[in-house]
């Protein structure tokens, strides 16, 4: 049943992030290494865009606002020229061949630095990348229980790669969000104990709540 693998999904979360971590760990240095310091634009679709809030807000929560993110369909449609804009992109998205990304991807300069984060090995954003950042989430029901968690990981090394600083460790974080994902999928029929869970400060700094106060985070 669909329900038992989305079941399975859950509870493998985990032992996903543990075999993610030496890849997440690199990311700050990938990340500051290819940016070096200049602003960047980043992008994705649904979950990926949603995703890349995380990195967004914890930039712009210590007064750094030079990552602009943007709807792939905005930054085509709206956006500067992409053949005119040089910043570093930053692009999100789990198949890596969505219709946007692909349009995306042939109107940028050959010469434009694209990260792509993406599990897609195959795909036409791993193949156009100058810096891949891939993630394997093996889902068995459907997309959106370990590529998303995992993406908001990738999210948050990206934010210590961009120059955010906090008083937790990127391991310390990553080493949390095992152990709770663990602790959530022991508790998958007790809802109020999860919710009393995610309203925990690790939470509210993972999965960015703007409003809150966390304590030790800055």
């Amino acid at each position: 049943m669909e329900v038992e693998k989305l079941f399975r999904d859950i509870q493998k979360q985990p032992e996903q992030f543990a075999g993610h971590r030496e890849r997440i760990l690199s990311i700050p240095e990938t990340i500051a290494s290819a940016v070096k310091r200049r602003p960047v634009v980043m992008t994705g679709i649904s979950t990926s865009l949603s995703a890349l809030k995380l990195p967004l807000w914890l930039l712009n929560r210590q007064g750094d606002f030079s990552a602009e993110l943007v709807n792939t369909g905005d930054l085509l449609d709206y956006g500067c020229p992409q053949r005119e804009d040089t910043r570093p992109l930053i692009v999100l998205s789990r198949s890596g061949e969505s219709a946007e990304t692909v349009r995306l991807l042939e109107t940028v300069k050959a010469d434009r630095c694209v990260i792509g984060v993406t599990e897609g090995a195959e795909s036409a954003l791993a193949k156009r990348a100058d810096v891949l950042l891939a993630f394997r989430a093996d889902e068995e029901a459907f997309p959106n229980t370990s590529s998303f968690t995992l993406s908001q990981l990738y999210g948050l090394g990206m934010a210590f790669g961009l120059g955010y600083h906090s008083s937790f460790s990127l391991d310390e974080l990553v080493k949390e969000a095992a152990c709770a994902a663990q602790e959530i999928g022991q508790k998958e029929d007790e809802s109020r104990e999860i919710g009393k869970m995610l309203s925990a400060p690790f939470f509210l700094h993972i999965f960015q709540f703007p409003d809150a106060q966390i304590d030790g985070i800055s």
